[in-house]
């Protein structure tokens, strides 16, 4: 008795896929121990498309940065700092400070990005 239904099933079986440590292993393999990548392949047993790709791409996944986004960059950052000196050496000295610094020191504090 035949089946009714045929699935299709592929001739070749996949390959299993590359972990961190097996990228680790292939780019060990390369640079250190001087393999050659038809080595490499006979030696882990991956597809020759599997070790390019631990050449082409990093072994560790890289994360992108998390938490909350900065309100001054670095220039700004410094350009804040030495008005706030400004003010305490004028402050300390006795002195008015200007009107075009404080309105600089106002644009910093409300200043979002």
């Amino acid at each position: 008795m035949e089946p009714i239904y045929h699935i299709p099933t592929s001739k070749t079986p996949k390959k299993p896929d590359c972990t961190r440590d097996d990228r680790l292993r292939i780019q060990t393999l390369y640079y250190e121990a001087c393999f050659t990548q038809d080595q490499i392949c006979l030696q882990t047993g991956f597809t020759l498309s599997q070790v390019r790709y631990a050449f082409a791409h990093r072994f560790t996944l890289q994360k992108s940065k998390t938490g909350r986004k900065l309100l001054l960059n670095t220039p700004q950052r410094k350009r804040f700092i030495e008005i706030v000196e400004l003010k305490l050496f004028e402050l300390r000295s006795r002195k008015k400070a200007t009107y075009d610094a404080l309105q600089e020191t106002n644009h910093f504090c409300y200043y979002k990005t």
